[in-house]
């Protein structure tokens, strides 16, 4: 970074194996649909990025000390408004689901959490999974199995650890494309929110300063449809 708000590079932290977003497993990102918008939009802007990709839990956590300026797709939640400003949304055409196994006697429908109770629900450790979700957990006494990956969910499903698990439509849609999983996983029909991601600054960034900048470049790539067609390769 240069002195006094001038910048030449921002620097991003973001969930490693989360495909679309970011395929790759660790390190610096180089390839997937995060850093590809974020090129796109910081490139307006006449600004580099860089972003490296770890676990969840570690990437929310250099937010919290301004260890990286921001986070390149995240939704919002109350915890995190504490510590993270967010631009306007990048993507907001996803959905969150419930996911088991296709196998399964009765298809799994759902109305309310309480229908839950009693299941095995696998969560990413970190993850915003909504705050009635959240309510719920505690309300009805939820039996959450937390991991790591997203990876870990599909696996342990097919397992027979877990029963359930939450995941971003999107998401879930790239591994079950692998013929590991395709075929043998499904989702309930009802979603248990619709999803949408934005850019957010550490507090503690002095880019922050940029968001209206930000702002005002996903304002003109909406327009124009040019962000959509980011999206819409993935």
């Amino acid at each position: 970074m240069l002195a006094e708000d001038k910048f030449d590079t921002i620097y991003f932290a973001e969930e490693a194996n989360w495909p679309p977003y970011t395929p790759n497993a660790y390190g610096i990102a180089e390839e997937g649909l995060s850093l590809e918008l974020m090129e796109a939009i910081f490139s307006q802007l006449n600004l580099e990025v860089e972003v490296e990709l770890v676990p969840q839990r570690r990437m929310l956590q250099y937010m919290r000390l301004g260890t990286k300026d921001a986070v390149t797709v995240i939704t919002k939640s109350p915890e995190r408004l504490r510590y993270l400003e967010y631009t306007d949304p990048i993507i907001s055409t996803d959905r969150g689901l419930i996911y088991y196994l296709s196998d399964r006697k009765e298809p799994f429908e759902w109305r309310r959490y309480r229908d839950l109770q009693g299941l095995r629900i696998g969560a990413v450790s970190g993850h915003n999974y909504g705050v009635e979700f959240n309510q719920a957990v505690e309300e009805f006494d939820l039996d959450m199995v937390e991991v790591g990956r997203v990876v870990q969910n599909f696996d342990m499903l097919l397992a027979g650890r877990i029963d359930i698990f939450l995941a971003a439509e999107s998401t879930a849609n790239e591994f079950l494309s692998n013929t590991k999983y395709n075929g043998k996983i499904t989702s309930a029909k009802k979603p248990t929110r619709e999803i949408s991601f934005h850019i957010a600054f550490s507090k503690k960034s002095r880019a922050k300063v940029l968001i209206p900048r930000v702002n005002g470049v996903i304002q003109k790539m909406r327009a124009d449809g040019s962000l959509q067609a980011i999206v819409d390769k993935y």
